[in-house]
């Protein structure tokens, strides 16, 4: 009888626990949640004074990379027995891309147009190639391109309010991936509770 007694109070301790670590996750994800959604604030409000200082036409998504690529990924562990996420970031170079410091070729400028050859530059090379029997060694391929900073996009010299609008932003993603894991606690401690309970009743 003693022993039943010990282990029913050994459940209702857990059972607090488990009670308790759910406030608790509860209260640090309403409190993120409310992060979230004042760097949001601030991230659209920086966007809306870029707009208004360079104009609706120099901030848009026409000035969207073609070939962009993601800076940020999420990493997922498992810890407590549920899924926990993690923002890991690349470093972005901060020098213009190709194609904003691309120039006019010189026929262009000139507005003299060069005559195209029904054959082009490396089917020349290959013919010429397989007749003299020289093999050229071909480039690997990089597999790792540069990634530009997403800033570069909308010029060089940007307001100071389009810089803050990105900070915000990229500390949104790192609150996302922190209200994900929290919420996976949450419903992780909520399933052990309501397993427990039961037995204590």
């Amino acid at each position: 009888m003693a022993n039943e007694e010990d282990e029913k109070q050994t459940m209702k301790a857990e059972a607090d626990r488990l009670l308790f670590a759910y406030l608790e996750a509860t209260e640090e994800y309403m409190r993120l949640k409310s992060e979230l959604e004042d760097v949001m604030k601030q991230g659209y409000l920086g966007i809306s004074k870029a707009r208004y200082t360079m104009g609706v036409a120099f901030v848009s998504d026409l000035q969207y990379d073609t070939e962009m690529t993601a800076l940020a990924t999420v990493d997922t562990d498992i810890k407590d027995g549920c899924n926990v996420y993690q923002t890991v970031r690349k470093q972005a170079c901060r020098t213009p891309s190709k194609e904003n410091t691309k120039t006019a070729e010189p026929s262009e400028q000139s507005g003299v147009r060069k005559r195209r050859s029904d054959k082009n530059e490396s089917d020349e090379k290959v013919e010429d190639n397989l007749v003299s029997g020289h093999v050229e060694e071909v480039e690997p391929v990089d597999k790792n391109p540069t990634i530009h900073d997403p800033l570069r996009w909308f010029g060089v010299l940007v307001p100071s309010s389009l810089r803050s609008a990105q900070g915000s932003f990229i500390n949104a993603a790192d609150r996302c991936s922190e209200l994900a894991s929290l919420q996976n606690r949450c419903q992780s401690l909520q399933q052990q509770y309501v397993q427990l309970l039961p037995q204590i009743c």
